[in-house]
């Protein structure tokens, strides 16, 4: 895993296993967004995301029009690779806080209290995404000796207990992402040489490939509808946001820019997707249109904003 190259081939990769420690922040104590809708309903929507503007990285949230972003966590170390639980009280993140050495995954409320460390190892585990009920993680661990090669899926329940392995196989597999029904999990894996995205079910059976080309393939998020799959590749030479049906089929690209876009994450309507962009000589945040029409940055800052995931009720 390359700890921190923030600057190199997307993160590449925390996304491999990112360093985040998951703050949330409290509904509460947040100013929200309140968007309406043509049924007149009325949704609060809110951003979690990781920035170094202070220094290291750290958590942040602000609202979906990118106003009110306050700082959750004060850690020494770096916080990343945030996302929200389904009902929004909480965030899962990876760190190294309890060990510099060893990369874990905690859980914090959404007021950046009541920090829980979810995984306790000698290795490395990260990039955790909830379960659509909320009772646990699927997250890429690392038990084998080489942390670049020895990657799987795994599953725990939030308070640390019921570890379980997805896949079990040579490649390096990772960044699982739970279709919203609970049914299907996306990720990557290099079964075949080049990182590419995957499907199985949710006990780990039956993986399905769905992309196939000679360039890198990852998946970032489901549609809310589970319909589509948004996720980052660099075939046509460079990062690049794309969606695909969840079937693998009508891969289309969304972004089109010579600097890199990367980890697309779906509004809660669907009808709008957030992604981080280096078009600007820094990682900012943007928002988008489903259909990659009016690109807009929210963030605004000399320091890098990184691993965007949006939450709405």
């Amino acid at each position: 895993m390359i700890r921190f190259n923030l600057k190199g081939a997307l993160y590449l990769k925390i996304l491999m296993l990112g360093l985040a420690i998951l703050a949330l922040p409290d509904t509460a104590s947040i100013t929200t967004t309140v968007v309406a809708t043509g049924h007149g309903a009325q949704v609060a929507e809110w951003i979690v995301f990781s920035s170094n503007r202070d220094g290291n990285f750290e958590i942040y949230t602000m609202n979906a029009d990118e106003t009110n972003q306050t700082r959750l966590t004060h850690n020494t170390v770096d916080d990343v690779f945030t996302h929200w639980s389904p009902d929004g009280t909480k965030i899962a993140f990876h760190s190294y806080i309890s060990d510099a050495s060893t990369q874990e995954i905690y859980i914090i409320n959404s007021d950046g209290s009541g920090r829980t460390q979810v995984t306790d190892n000698s290795r490395l585990d990260g990039a955790p995404d909830w379960s659509p009920d909320g009772r646990r993680l699927a997250f890429t661990c690392t038990r084998g000796g080489n942390a670049l090669k020895d990657r799987e899926i795994c599953l725990v329940n939030l308070d640390g207990s019921g570890f379980a392995y997805l896949t079990t196989d040579a490649s390096a597999d990772g960044e699982a992402t739970w279709s919203p029904d609970g049914k299907k999990i996306a990720f990557y894996s290099t079964d075949e040489g080049t990182y590419e995205v995957y499907v199985m079910n949710a006990d780990g059976i039956d993986p399905i490939r769905l992309t196939s080309n000679s360039a890198n393939d990852w998946p970032s998020s489901w549609s809310p509808d589970g319909t589509e799959i948004a996720f980052t590749s660099d075939r046509d030479g460079n990062y690049e946001v794309y969606v695909m049906n969840a079937d693998g089929t009508d891969q289309r690209r969304l972004t089109d820019h010579p600097a890199e876009d990367s980890y697309p994450a779906w509004s809660p309507d669907g009808m709008r997707i957030i992604f981080n962009s280096a078009r600007d000589g820094n990682y900012e945040i943007y928002v988008m249109n489903a259909d990659g029409t009016n690109q807009t940055r929210l963030t605004n800052t000399s320091a890098d904003e990184f691993h965007p995931d949006w939450w709405g009720n």
